[in-house]
């Protein structure tokens, strides 16, 4: 891939990843956020000092980076939300929360009857 098109690809994503952090975040810890600023940002001037320099083959190190960096941040906003949906049951009630979304209730218990048979021999093949 051309080196300026995978820099400017790299920014698209650190920008993504920000807008995540910034917007479906914004209860999280600020030393979560700033760490994860840092490693973008450390990403990004990697990614400016390997095409400045010329060494656009060692771009693929700040793609394998980013790549993990992203997963990160991804299994952090799962944590976050799968969180915050624990905390509303447990104060609520899971019972209580489906009857008064019914409709949403009944996609969700379709949902787990139709994906169980599908997903849990995936999972606990030996």
């Amino acid at each position: 891939m051309n080196g300026k098109i995978e820099v400017s690809f790299h920014g698209l994503i650190i920008l993504l990843a920000l807008y995540i952090l910034f917007n479906y975040m914004p209860t999280l810890l600020p030393a979560y956020k700033w760490g994860i600023i840092a490693g973008m940002a450390a990403i990004l001037v990697m990614d400016f000092y390997f095409f400045a320099a010329g060494k656009l083959s060692r771009l693929k190190y700040s793609r394998l980076a980013l790549i993990y960096m992203f997963c990160l941040l991804l299994i952090v906003f799962m944590t976050f939300y799968l969180t915050k949906i624990l905390v509303l049951t447990d104060a609520y009630g899971l019972e209580r929360m489906l009857r008064e979304y019914e409709a949403e209730g009944k996609l969700i218990f379709f949902l787990v009857c139709f994906l169980q048979p599908i997903l849990l021999p995936l999972f606990l093949k030996p």
